[in-house]
């Protein structure tokens, strides 16, 4: 998997914030970092080389779920990766998705998610429009796996009482699988 290192040279650019952070608290026994900021020096002396994050863990202790605002384009900053990492990528989506319901801004777009992380499938978007019902700002871009069938569910559906993401007002989906009809 992608070295320890390769973790703290991307901590000082995934932003995610909300009002939560900075207020001086510990979560998972990790001190909180100031609004859109993390101190990579201070979270490297923390970690040792023994107790090195995988993964899974590193994103759990980042991401909080009072998060607003989350960009993880940052993580394609990891290079190329197993089938393994993506694999455990899919399931840290599929489990922290229904917990952020507080976003505004959610950044997945990557432009090289053949080799490189953030990876989205359709199944992604149906938790996303499920859950993430303040979603003001959503960026796809470069997934070939988002089609117009994930596009439908973000749409709120009041015949069956669907919230979706009704607040939705800028959704980015450059060259993903979708066509000019999935999104008439």
């Amino acid at each position: 998997g992608p070295k320890l290192e390769s973790y703290y040279n991307i901590l000082n650019q995934v932003q995610a914030s909300d009002d939560y952070m900075g207020r001086g608290g510990y979560v998972g026994g990790y001190r909180e970092y100031p609004r859109q900021s993390f101190d990579a020096q201070e979270y490297k002396a923390e970690v040792t080389d023994a107790s090195s994050p995988s993964l899974r863990t590193f994103l759990d202790v980042l991401v909080h779920n009072k998060f607003t605002n989350l960009d993880l384009q940052p993580l394609q900053e990891l290079s190329t990766l197993s089938d393994s990492v993506f694999t455990e990528f899919k399931k840290f989506l599929t489990d922290k998705l229904p917990t952020l319901g507080c976003l505004t801004s959610l950044n997945l777009s990557s432009p090289n998610n053949t080799t490189c992380l953030p990876k989205v499938e359709n199944g992604h978007l149906k938790l996303i429009g499920e859950n993430c019902h303040n979603l003001m700002n959503l960026d796809l871009s470069y997934h070939k796996s988002i089609t117009g069938e994930g596009l439908k569910y973000l749409a709120p559906d009041s015949r069956y009482g669907y919230v979706g993401c009704g607040k939705l007002t800028r959704l980015l989906i450059f060259d993903t699988g979708c066509i000019e009809k999935d999104v008439a």
